[in-house]
């Protein structure tokens, strides 16, 4: 089973990039540990991604919009007909935003 095609917005690009740097700071062996385990989570939500619960913190969410935490990383997704859109990646120490 194929999964739908991931797409990222530039504000998680920008944040994705900006963790794994913290993390390689502390540790190249545990940042390639994180990417490595968020391929493999991208890759069973694009062929799952209604397995994630919806995100509670999305303003009027229709259900579309979903989230999973990795790492302590909060990843907020929206899923469409032919693909998955990664939104934003907040770390959950952070104060929670609405969105």
């Amino acid at each position: 089973m194929t999964g739908k095609k991931t797409n990222w917005s530039k504000t998680a690009k920008k944040q994705y990039s900006a963790a794994i740097e913290y993390i390689l700071n502390d540790s190249i062996k545990n940042a390639e540990t994180v990417e490595r385990k968020f391929r493999e989570k991208l890759k069973t939500v694009s062929k799952f991604p209604e397995t994630c619960p919806p995100d509670k913190y999305k303003v009027d969410n229709d259900g579309s919009y979903r989230v999973f935490i990795l790492y302590h990383y909060r990843v907020s997704y929206r899923v469409k007909t032919n693909e998955i859109i990664i939104l934003r990646i907040r770390h959950t120490s952070m104060k929670p935003k609405y969105y």
